[in-house]
């Protein structure tokens, strides 16, 4: 069992990380970065349907093709929705706070969108950060997109530094040391595998090898 959870861990990549890296490399404009970023999201999607199956494995039950048919249909469904209502909704409400030319109200507009979102995703038992991605996402297509993001950079780098402490601080050293072998192991398979299955699908899809081999590094 505690293989199954591995292999469901190193199948997901880390958007935050990814992002970050980007963001230092100058990286973000990128044609290849946009491609990334949607494989991004797609992993977080699929995340939820592999959480209800290991859940429903750690449990002693079996995994039903039916229930996680459903849980798919489902989560198409829901954030299909908020797409759309946010896509007419956020963007009459964003151009209403710019309006009134006060950086602050629109910084903390912002903001409160992306919580509110991640709140629901929450209550819907998904992904927090797929909400406030989704939410970002519209405001980034608003008239003020490019001036909330510069707002908003000195509190998303705050963010982001606590989250990189954060999960500093939860590693173990002393147990990467007693597992070197493994650790080393499962390195090498997860920067050489991943690159492998990333190119080898970018170069089937039609992307070209240079395109294709930046999506899988």
């Amino acid at each position: 069992s505690s293989r199954i959870f591995l292999a469901g861990m190193l199948a997901i990549s880390s958007t935050t990380v990814i992002m970050k890296a980007f963001t230092e490399l100058g990286l973000r404009a990128r044609h290849f970065a946009d491609r990334v970023t949607g494989l991004l999201i797609l992993e977080d999607l699929a995340a939820i349907i592999l959480l209800v199956a290991l859940n429903s494995f750690a449990a002693g039950r079996a995994v039903s093709g039916t229930a996680l048919a459903s849980l798919g249909a489902e989560l198409v469904i829901v954030v299909g929705g908020w797409i759309l209502i946010g896509g007419f909704i956020v963007p009459r409400f964003v151009q209403h706070a710019g309006r009134a030319r006060n950086e602050e109200l629109l910084v903390l507009a912002a903001i409160g969108l992306c919580l509110l979102l991640s709140s629901i995703a929450a209550k819907f038992q998904y992904s927090m950060a797929l909400g406030a991605f989704i939410m970002g996402s519209i405001l980034n297509e608003t008239l003020e997109g490019e001036k909330i993001e510069r707002l908003i950079r000195p509190l998303r780098d705050m963010f982001a530094a606590v989250f990189f402490v954060t999960i500093g601080l939860l590693a173990n050293p002393l147990g990467a040391l007693q597992n070197w072998q493994l650790v080393l192991a499962l390195t090498a398979i997860v920067i050489v595998g991943k690159w492998l299955v990333l190119t080898s699908g970018g170069i089937l899809v039609g992307l070209g090898l240079r395109a294709s081999t930046r999506i899988g590094l």
